[in-house]
């Protein structure tokens, strides 16, 4: 970490005591005495000073067995996930086989109380932003609206090679070729389309990312967080709705840099 110039070290276990994941109880515990054992370690190490986070779901199904009290007390701030709020996965839960949009600012807004109650202070919190879709094939594609059936997962993306996830690139490569009508859900602060008669993926634009930085501000959040900027086409339209203003040309951005531990 020093040798790299790294600032910190963020832990986004997916997700600790789940069941459905191989967790035991006895993650909830050792989950906090891992980030007590980083954080003394950071402190005595040479740097002196490094940054620790973790990242957590929205959906209370995993948030409950992450320990936020206990956690705070050494980490400087959490990355709260806006996005794989719902998928393919629900088949298997009571939400049952019905699309949703993977992103809903009002599920997010719900996770967030959750967090207040536990006296996790607004500005240690930071909302990540999804830079890609969760896509669904349609049961009937007569019944396209969000609460529809799906009969499992779209298909693989040409580049991600994934069913049921969509990069946002991939996304508006559709869109360019298909010109799909794009149904903007203010409400949930997300946008959806279907194409190829039957897919259906629901994304992030720059109008939703204002919903939700608008709702990050009024709050109070600490900032903004991506996952991931490779997902990003290369224009960075994306990024650039994201920030309200062009980031650079793909050249500048991606030049290779000399990084050492006392250059970075």
């Amino acid at each position: 970490m020093h040798h790299y110039g790294f600032d910190g070290v963020d832990i986004d276990w997916e997700y600790p005591s789940s069941s459905d994941r191989g967790g035991k109880q006895e993650d909830v515990e050792n989950y906090v005495k891992l980030f007590e054992t980083l954080r003394h370690t950071f402190d005595a190490s040479e740097k002196g000073k490094y940054g620790l986070s973790f990242t957590i779901p929205s959906s209370y199904w995993y948030l409950r067995w992450f320990d936020l009290k206990g956690m705070m007390e050494y980490a400087d701030w959490v990355n709260l996930m806006s996005y794989d709020l719902h998928g393919v996965w629900d088949r298997d839960d009571p939400i049952g086989s019905i699309v949703l949009a993977h992103t809903n600012l009002t599920e997010i807004k719900e996770a967030a109380e959750l967090l207040w109650r536990n006296n996790v202070p607004p500005e240690k919190v930071v909302l990540g932003l999804g830079f890609y879709g969760r896509s669904f094939q349609l049961k009937d594609k007569k019944c396209s609206d969000a609460g529809c059936a799906f009969a499992g997962a779209a298909n693989k993306g040409s580049c991600t090679d994934n069913a049921g996830t969509l990069a946002y690139f991939e996304i508006q490569d559709i869109i360019k070729d298909q010109k799909p009508k794009i149904i903007h859900d203010k409400e949930a602060a997300v946008n959806y389309i279907v194409f190829d008669d039957d897919q259906w993926v629901s994304f992030d634009n720059k109008e939703t990312f204002k919903q939700k930085v608008d709702w990050a501000d009024s709050v109070g959040l600490g900032g903004v967080m991506i996952w991931s900027i490779d997902q990003d086409d290369n224009d960075f339209s994306a990024l650039t709705g994201l920030l309200g203003r062009s980031p650079g040309d793909f050249d500048s951005i991606t030049e290779k840099s000399k990084v050492t531990d006392t250059g970075h």
